[in-house]
């Protein structure tokens, strides 16, 4: 969870600095703000991902998973 506010924080960062980077027309401050809107996304994505694999492996093996408790019972 917190990898999700962190990558959030750095998608709303990027954006400010990105803007910054339009209005004062500076070049290298842009493309520190792509470089932080690239790696925000992977962060999001990343955490969905590993949700989803946590998941997957728990109904593979035969196991329910426990939404509540993000944990794989009976697996």
């Amino acid at each position: 969870m917190t990898w999700v506010i962190c990558s959030i924080l750095l998608f709303l960062l990027s954006l400010i600095a990105g803007g910054i980077a339009l209005f004062k027309k500076r070049k290298s401050l842009g493309i520190c703000s792509f470089i932080g809107l690239l790696l925000s996304g992977v962060l999001m994505g990343s955490s969905a991902f590993r949700d989803f694999f946590q998941l997957d492996e728990c109904l593979d093996l035969g196991g329910r998973y426990n939404y509540e408790a993000n944990v794989c019972e009976n697996g």
